[in-house]
């Protein structure tokens, strides 16, 4: 398949421009650049290579309640507790147990951000995907069914 802008993910994101009615980001406003051309001119590994850096940032942010840049292993059990009770849920220990062995597999027993960010690319291979032209047309014409109040 050819990789382009006019079948990339994005540019069918991208050209879903939301309502003005949404002002704030409580009520899910977002500003969405209606030119791909930033995106386009990164290749796929750096577009993975920034996804989990962001993901990583957010777990890191999330989890380190002392604020030094580490995330030790308390501080994430203590950030999955959380996410758990945010979600009306039972921690499940096992799967945090799991979890964390493969973030730290050295068994530092802490990770920085560029540890935590080669641990979530070990758990969470991702790849850049793009869709056939014709399926993107599919899509577009069905927009107004995809509306976001």
């Amino acid at each position: 398949m050819q990789v382009s802008s006019g079948n990339s993910v994005y540019t069918l994101i991208a050209s879903m421009h939301r309502g003005a009615s949404a002002t704030s980001p409580e009520q899910g406003a977002f500003e969405v650049p209606l030119s791909n051309k930033s995106a386009s001119n990164r290749s796929d590994q750096e577009l993975v290579a920034q996804f989990h850096e962001r993901m990583a940032k957010q777990a890191l942010d999330w989890a380190d309640t002392d604020n030094d840049g580490r995330v030790s292993r308390p501080e994430y059990f203590h950030g999955q507790e959380r996410l758990a009770e945010l979600n009306n849920a039972q921690p499940d220990v096992a799967t945090s147990e799991r979890l964390w062995s493969a973030l730290d597999p050295s068994g530092e027993g802490s990770l920085d951000a560029e540890e935590y960010r080669e641990g979530l690319e070990r758990l969470f291979p991702v790849k850049v995907g793009h869709f056939d032209q014709d399926y993107v047309e599919r899509l577009r014409s069905r927009a107004p069914d995809f509306q976001i109040r």
